[in-house]
C-alpha cells in the first residue's frame, strides 16, 4: 500500500517524508482506528482515508517535529473515524427512518401522502413485518432497484421482489381499511 501513496507524491522530499511518517505511524494509527471502530474491515477502510488525507496535505508535514506531526495524524485518523461511525449510523437508519415520507416512487402512495400526510402513511409501513418494511422502505423512500435491495440485505432478488410485492400489497389493504386510499 506504502507504494500506492507513493506514487500519488511529486515532489522527492515530500515521499521521503511520507515514507518515514508512514513507517514510524502506521500502526500507532491503526490501533487508534480499531480502538474507536472495534472492527478490522472498517478499520482498515478508516486507515487508508487517513492516509490519503495525510498525502493531500504533506506539504503542512515539512520541517514540523516528530510530536506534532504525530498529533496532527492522530486528529485525522479520529475525525475520519467518527465520520465512519455516522455514515454507519445513517445507513442503520435507513431501516428505520420512518419520520418522512418525502419523495414516493409509486403514483399511489404519493397520492396519499400529498392528500393524507406522512403521519397516517406511516403507521401503516409501521404494521408491515420487518422483512417486507425494509423492502417498502428501501424500495419507496430512498428509491433502491430490487437488485441494490438485493445487495444491501444479502438477500436473492427473487426474494425482495415478493417481500415488495406482499408488502405493498399487505400496506395497501392496511390503507384502505383505514380509509386512506380507496381502490379505483
Amino acid at each position: 500500500m506504502l507504494s500506492f501513496y507513493l506514487s500519488a507524491i511529486d515532489e522527492t522530499i515530500d515521499k521521503l517524508n511520507f515514507e518515514q511518517i508512514y513507517m514510524k505511524f502506521h500502526d500507532d494509527i491503526l490501533k487508534r482506528i480499531y480502538n474507536i471502530l472495534k472492527n478490522e474491515e472498517d478499520a482498515k477502510d478508516v486507515m487508508q482515508n487517513t492516509w490519503m488525507s495525510v498525502l493531500k496535505n504533506m506539504s503542512l508535514f515539512r520541517n514540523q517535529d516528530e510530536r506534532a506531526i504525530r498529533a496532527y495524524i492522530m486528529v485525522i485518523a479520529r475525525n475520519q473515524s467518527l465520520s465512519a461511525i455516522r455514515k454507519k449510523r445513517k445507513e442503520a437508519d435507513l431501516f428505520i427512518d420512518m419520520e418522512s415520507i418525502e419523495s414516493v416512487s409509486d403514483r399511489d402512495l404519493f397520492d396519499i401522502c400529498e392528500i393524507e400526510g406522512v403521519s397516517r402513511v406511516t403507521n401503516c409501513i409501521n404494521m408491515l413485518g420487518d422483512a417486507q418494511k425494509e423492502v417498502i422502505i428501501l424500495y419507496y423512500l430512498y428509491h433502491r432497484s430490487f437488485k441494490e435491495i438485493a445487495k444491501l440485505l444479502n438477500v436473492s432478488e427473487t426474494l425482495v421482489r415478493s417481500r415488495w410485492s406482499h408488502g405493498r400489497e399487505r400496506l395497501m389493504t392496511l390503507l384502505t381499511e383505514r380509509g386512506v386510499y380507496a381502490e379505483k
